[in-house]
């Protein structure tokens, strides 16, 4: 039999406004993501320094948001966190969050005590530092998976909640250095640490 012309033309008719609507939809799509990536505040940072060791190393590129710091009001115990590096202006330092707001915290050998209780650390956290205790106020406490090489809450004091720049999401890749836009400084440092009950600063 013959093959139908009219009817494949008429086919290949129905086919364009498909795909062009397949088209359209796919950029509806791909601009709603970006518009939720540009709320919530997504970015991509390269770790430098070793105080995360045991979670992060140089080079690693992470995904950070910061919506969730602002739906939650703030960050949960052991998040790790990008904040505001209180020694250097513009700076910025990758930590984990080990103590919230209102609470009194301790390091006794690289344990954890909160309010008088202890509480089991991440397996990444590593090292036998002793600190306090001290009191939060209205601020966090923060410290480097590498106890003994990290400069962080027992040096600067509490962070305060408009210093926390974002929660980290998720790790991407083992980066090579340099190939990632933001970077985290991560410093370490052997400075002496808060003792006993100091008061602890916090950053304005």
């Amino acid at each position: 039999m013959p093959k139908d012309r009219t009817s494949n033309c008429s086919e290949e008719k129905e086919a364009v406004p498909r795909k062009r609507a397949a088209f359209v939809f796919g950029g509806v799509v791909v601009g709603l993501l970006l518009i939720v990536i540009l709320v919530a505040g997504v970015g991509l940072y390269e770790v430098e320094g070793t105080s995360m060791s045991g979670s992060y190393a140089p080079g690693d590129m992470l995904l950070v948001e910061n919506l969730s710091l602002w739906i939650s009001g703030g960050p949960e115990r052991f998040d790790c966190v990008v904040i505001d590096d209180p020694d250097k202006p513009g700076a910025e330092m990758l930590k984990r969050v080990v103590g919230l707001p209102s609470e009194r915290i301790e390091l006794d050998r690289g344990a954890l005590i909160v309010d008088g209780k202890p509480v089991e650390m991440p397996e990444s956290v590593h090292g036998a530092a002793s600190v306090g205790p001290v009191s939060t106020g209205s601020g966090y406490f923060v410290v480097g998976d590498n106890l003994e090489h990290s400069r962080d809450s027992r040096r600067f004091g509490m962070v305060a909640r408009n210093h926390l720049a974002g929660r980290v999401l998720m790790t991407l890749s083992r980066a090579k250095p340099g190939s990632v836009p933001g970077r985290i400084e991560d410093a370490n440092s052997n400075d002496e640490a808060l003792r006993g009950d100091e008061a602890p600063k916090e950053q304005k």
